[in-house]
């Protein structure tokens, strides 16, 4: 069986093993003072009554990656479907929060943010824009919108590695799932990427 087909089915069987403590990890770790373990409370009540969920910023990280890749997608337009691709990863980001499959959510948000740091900053974007943003001449990087979300992305970047590896450690440190999970979303950020660096190389003629 290919490599990436077996990382994917190890993926969707462990999606089975998630489902079936989530309940019991909310209660865990979101029960007001004095409930017990044995509590039906499924989240932490707002002032409105609402349900807050702890995963609230990681997915708004995600909400403001998204919004960041959508902009490119205007600024360059000759690079639209190449952006629209870098967002997908953080729909399913969202798309895992929804159906309470945090543990992956978190360990992809933090494994894609640095790729994508370690690519930006080895193709000089994120250089060029701090250049850009230090030059004392006038405009700056005003004139260049392209550095500013550049600079935004590799922000969100570095907090969604922050803020996941808090979650992580809160909610899944010593349980034993953290092997498996980082091997089989090194796999899926892996074969992501790959296809991103591929598509780009490609885009550009060969001499």
């Amino acid at each position: 069986m290919p490599w990436h087909v077996a990382t994917w089915a190890l993926f969707l069987s462990d999606l089975n093993d998630v489902r079936q403590d989530a309940k019991q990890r909310d209660l865990r770790h979101l029960r007001l003072p004095g409930q017990d373990d044995n509590s039906s409370f499924d989240g932490c009540l707002t002032a409105e009554g609402g349900v807050m969920r702890p995963y609230r910023d990681i997915a708004t990280l995600a909400g403001a990656q998204i919004v960041c890749f959508v902009v490119l997608t205007h600024l360059e337009p000759n690079f639209f479907l190449l952006h629209f691709y870098q967002l997908i990863l953080y729909i399913a980001i969202l798309v895992m929060l929804s159906y309470r499959e945090e543990r992956w959510a978190y360990m992809i948000g933090m494994l894609a943010s640095v790729v994508w740091l370690v690519m930006a900053y080895a193709t000089g974007m994120i250089g060029s824009s701090l250049r850009q943003l230090l030059e004392p001449r006038a405009g700056g990087l005003v004139e260049n919108p392209v550095g500013i979300i550049t600079l935004l992305t590799a922000l969100i970047g570095v907090l969604m590695i922050a803020f996941c590896a808090r979650h992580w450690k809160k909610e899944y440190s010593g349980v034993g799932k953290t092997r498996s999970t980082l091997l089989v979303s090194s796999g899926i950020v892996a074969v992501y990427y790959g296809i991103l660096i591929a598509w780009f190389w490609n885009m550009f003629p060969k001499a």
